[in-house]
């Protein structure tokens, strides 16, 4: 078990991709990691007003990768 100097256990996250909703929203999937569990999250990002960074926002999802495998299947037969 991993703790950092506060005591909470280590998360670690690394973007996929990031899609421009809007001048001021991003949609990003990211990869995480939160108490030996990996997830998938997809989550829209925006920027605050007079703000310059993206923050992340309460709309989203985030699913275990075997939660996300079945999500993919589900979006596949999608037709477009």
């Amino acid at each position: 078990m991993n703790n950092n100097q506060n005591g909470s256990e280590e998360q670690s996250e690394k973007i996929l991709f990031t899609l421009e909703k809007s001048e001021t929203d991003q949609v990003r999937i990211r990869e995480t990691t939160f108490k030996g569990k990996e997830y998938v999250d997809i989550r829209i990002y925006t920027k605050l007003q007079g703000g310059e960074d993206f923050v992340p926002t309460k709309k989203g999802v985030m699913l275990t990768k075997d939660k996300m495998k079945q999500l993919i299947e589900a979006l596949n037969k999608v037709q477009i």
